[in-house]
């Protein structure tokens, strides 16, 4: 039997407030362990990464928009992302640029060494980023 166990992983949580709550649910759990077994547990939490909050203004145009390109909506991703950051200071929308190609082979995921993309598939996100300013310009 093990003296010891190193145990890492990763929170990822749809606002602060869910955050602050699995790591304060999280601190009791391994309290509750601490008693239970007479052992010492010793943790440390990084919240390294906010959640990616998408602005609702620009969320609902982005749905008006993208009716116009060939967009799929699919399910809500916690995500631990940079750009988390600027959404701390400014109104944004992130969303995934699809580049998926069977027919060219473009299966890889994105953080792998065999990722490929047809090009064209920027100037698509290009001309949706464009047509989000035009309409945003608007409001």
């Amino acid at each position: 039997i093990s003296n010891s166990i190193d145990f890492y992983g990763t929170i990822r949580a749809y606002s602060q407030e869910d955050t602050e709550l699995i790591i304060k649910r999280m601190k009791e759990i391994h309290n509750g362990i601490e008693i239970a077994f007479d052992i010492k547990v010793i943790d440390e939490f990084r919240v390294l990464y906010p959640p990616v909050i998408n602005d609702n203004i620009l969320y609902n145009n982005f749905l008006k928009i993208s009716q116009d390109f060939n967009f799929i909506q699919g399910e809500t991703l916690a995500l631990a992302e940079d750009f988390a950051f600027y959404q701390e200071k400014v109104p944004g929308i992130f969303f995934l640029l699809g580049t998926r190609n069977k027919e060219q082979n473009f299966i890889s995921p994105l953080h792998s060494s065999s990722f490929n993309f047809d090009e064209k598939v920027l100037l698509e996100g290009v001309k949706l980023f464009a047509k989000l300013l035009e309409d945003r310009n608007e409001i």
